[in-house]
């Protein structure tokens, strides 16, 4: 089914049930309505366009008011109207208690402290209504020669249905293929407003229930550490409003990073990722091995800390994944 070019188009696609209690409920006249969808009135007046958005399902309300954005006439009305809910803010307490718990947990804890706060929070801001909505926190993986990032991998995720409502850790990787790693070079969030006009998904850990998706870099003093990535089971959903949202939490999280683990921009050098499908099947192979890394006698003379072992697992996943990938593009072009 084709998506509608305009706000019009969508009105006039809604089902007759729907349109009757539009009218009901905005108090006009069937003719009214129609003259909207027909174009016979430019622009509606913008009190009646505030409640119109306030009163439109929850399920198309956000490209409805995509589709306005896009109209030439809206500009008009643009500083008279609210489209972004007013919730769409991080209350004052929350920064607060951010703040004690940077001061308040152990070094080796703070930043998953910090991360597990700050997703519970956002999911009550970004989907107040359990629509869908999917956060996943991706790291700089700590660079073998001490300067040079390749890839990001994922450090945690959590979401409301249909996705998972527990916090995973599965470690995937991304790289310049994906929207994180797009964000991360050009150092701003981005968006993807609909799916529905990609032929293949980018790689990044969403599934079906994606409908549009946005990553926000995590920096500091010119240095990056790594993204926050989004995703809304609703497409169109990440208005300006959202994204300037995206970047508040990202501020956020940075307050959890030790500086060693923040890398000059000019040290970015994204490879190209396997699809997640394929890199769970790979490291799932190599497990075995990765778990033994972990499990050395503490009285061996090369025994290796936790935060050791998981800088070398890290390490050797990745080169595998990027050697998978530069050994399967050799193979496409001979």
């Amino acid at each position: 089914m084709q998506k509608e070019q305009s706000w019009r188009e969508l009105l006039a696609n809604l089902p007759n049930a729907e349109k009757k209690r539009i009218v009901k409920a905005l108090g006009i006249r069937n003719n009214t309505l129609t003259r909207w969808i027909r174009g016979h009135i430019l622009l509606p007046h913008p009190y009646r366009l505030q409640q119109l958005i306030h009163i439109l399902p929850l399920t198309i309300r956000a490209r409805f008011v995509a589709l306005l954005h896009q109209d030439p006439l809206y500009k008009h009305h643009a500083r008279k109207l609210s489209l972004v809910p007013t919730h769409l803010e991080i209350p004052s307490t929350f920064y607060a208690r951010i703040l004690e718990t940077n001061i308040s947990v152990t070094d080796n804890l703070r930043f998953s402290a910090i991360s597990q706060l700050a997703l519970l929070q956002a999911l009550d801001l970004f989907d107040p209504n359990r629509l869908g909505f999917f956060f996943t926190i991706l790291r700089c993986t700590p660079p073998t020669d001490g300067r040079t990032v390749r890839s990001l991998y994922q450090q945690c995720a959590m979401g409301t249905p249909p996705w998972s409502t527990i916090m995973n850790q599965t470690r995937n990787f991304f790289g310049c293929e994906s929207l994180a790693g797009q964000a991360v070079e050009q150092l701003r969030p981005i968006a993807i407003h609909d799916f529905a006009g990609y032929s293949v998904h980018p790689h990044e850990p969403q599934d079906i229930y994606a409908a549009s998706m946005a990553a926000c870099p995590i920096i500091r003093d010119g240095c990056v550490a790594g993204a926050l990535l989004a995703a809304s089971a609703q497409p169109y959903y990440f208005l300006p409003g959202h994204l300037n949202l995206l970047r508040q939490y990202s501020y956020l999280l940075v307050i959890g990073i030790d500086e060693h683990e923040l890398y000059d921009v000019r040290h970015l050098a994204l490879g190209t990722m396997p699809p997640i499908a394929l890199q769970q099947e790979i490291t799932t192979q190599l497990q075995e091995k990765l778990t033994n890394q972990v499990k050395r006698n503490p009285l061996e003379e090369h025994f290796k800390t936790w935060p050791d072992a998981e800088r070398e697992m890290l390490h050797y996943l990745e080169e595998q994944l990027l050697t998978y990938t530069t050994s399967n593009n050799k193979q496409q072009n001979s």
